[in-house]
C-alpha cells in the first residue's frame, strides 16, 4: 500500500518546471503587450498632453477635470445601452417565436377542420352518387322487365360489388419474380379448313353443269 502511494519526486519537479513555464510564457506576453500599448498610446499622448498644457495651460486643466469627471458616465451610458439593445433583440427575438408558432398553430388548426370538413363531405357526396346511380339502375331495370328486373338490379348490383372486390385483391396481391420475369406470348395459328371431297361439287359448277346439260329444244 505504501508503493502505490509513493510517487517519485521526478513528477513533482516536471509538473512545477511546466507551471513555471506557462506562468513565464503569460508574463512575457502581458509584458509585450503593454509595452506595446505604452510605446503607440501612451506615450505618444504623454506627450501630446504636455505640449498642449505648455501651449494653452487653462484648457488643458479644464479637459483634464472633464474628461475624469464623465469617464465613468459615458462608459456606464455604453454599458446601460448594449445592454438594452440586447434584452429588447432577445425579447423581440422570443416574442416573434412564440408569435410565429401561435399563428402557424392557429393556421394548422383551420386546415384540419378544412380537411376534415373535406373529408366527410367526399364520403356523403360518394354515398349520394352511388346510391342515385342504384335507383336508376333500378328504376331502368323495373320499367324493362317489370317484377323481375328486382332481381335482374339485385344480380347486377352483386356482380358489380364482386367485380370490384375482385379487382382491388388483384392490386393488393404482389407477383412473384419468376411471374414478373416472364412473358407470356399468346400466338394464335391460323385455322387450317379441311379439304373438301372430290365427290362434292359446289354449288355453282353443279348449276353450270346442268345448265350445259340441257337438251337443245
Amino acid at each position: 500500500m505504501g508503493v502505490a502511494e509513493y510517487k517519485s519526486p521526478s513528477f513533482g519537479v516536471e509538473k512545477s518546471s511546466e507551471l513555471a513555464t506557462q506562468f513565464d510564457k503569460s508574463i512575457s506576453l502581458v509584458k509585450a503587450y503593454t509595452s506595446r500599448f505604452e510605446r503607440d498610446f501612451a506615450r505618444p499622448a504623454i506627450k501630446t498632453s504636455g505640449v498642449f498644457f505648455e501651449r494653452r495651460p487653462i484648457s488643458a486643466v479644464f479637459l483634464g477635470f472633464f474628461l475624469s469627471l464623465s469617464f465613468l458616465p459615458v462608459i456606464s451610458f455604453i454599458g446601460i445601452s448594449v445592454f438594452t439593445v440586447v434584452s429588447f433583440l432577445t425579447v423581440a427575438f422570443g416574442a416573434a417565436l412564440v408569435s410565429a408558432f401561435l399563428v402557424i398553430l392557429g393556421c394548422f388548426a383551420v386546415l384540419a377542420s378544412v380537411l376534415l370538413a373535406a373529408l366527410f363531405t367526399s364520403g356523403f357526396l360518394t354515398a349520394g352518387t352511388v346510391f342515385t346511380f342504384l335507383f336508376a339502375r333500378f328504376a331502368v331495370s323495373v320499367r324493362r322487365s317489370g317484377v323481375s328486373g328486382i332481381s335482374e338490379w339485385a344480380n347486377e348490383t352483386k356482380s358489380r360489388l364482386v367485380a370490384t372486390s375482385k379487382l382491388v385483391d388483384g392490386e393488393n396481391q404482389i407477383p412473384s419474380d419468376s411471374a414478373s420475369n416472364e412473358s407470356i406470348v399468346i400466338v394464335h395459328e391460323p385455322t387450317r379448313t379441311e379439304p373438301e371431297d372430290d365427290d362434292v361439287v359446289p354449288q355453282d359448277k353443279q348449276s353450270a353443269g346442268e345448265e350445259t346439260k340441257k337438251p337443245e329444244t
